[in-house]
């Protein structure tokens, strides 16, 4: 009998860049940290094929987590 251990898994979350935007919550400029996230197909617990990325942030000063598209909407103000 062989076993297949198989699914999906997030890595490869980096930062990317720190971003010149002023934060909706705590009003601090420049400390909004953009990143980076892949979602991978794993066999045998080994990365296979990427399925999926997205950029999200967060700000230094007070931990608020942005959406792509709430880093977007900052971005054009």
């Amino acid at each position: 009998m062989i076993f297949l251990f198989f699914g999906t898994r997030t890595l490869d979350q980096k930062s990317t860049r720190r971003l010149d935007l002023t934060c909706s919550y705590c009003n601090i400029k420049g400390q909004i940290q953009q990143y980076s996230q892949s979602e991978y197909f794993h066999l045998f617990w080994i990365p296979v094929f990427r399925i999926k990325s997205h950029e999200h942030g967060q700000c230094g000063h007070c931990k608020k987590y942005y959406t792509d598209q709430e880093l977007h909407s900052l971005n054009q103000h």
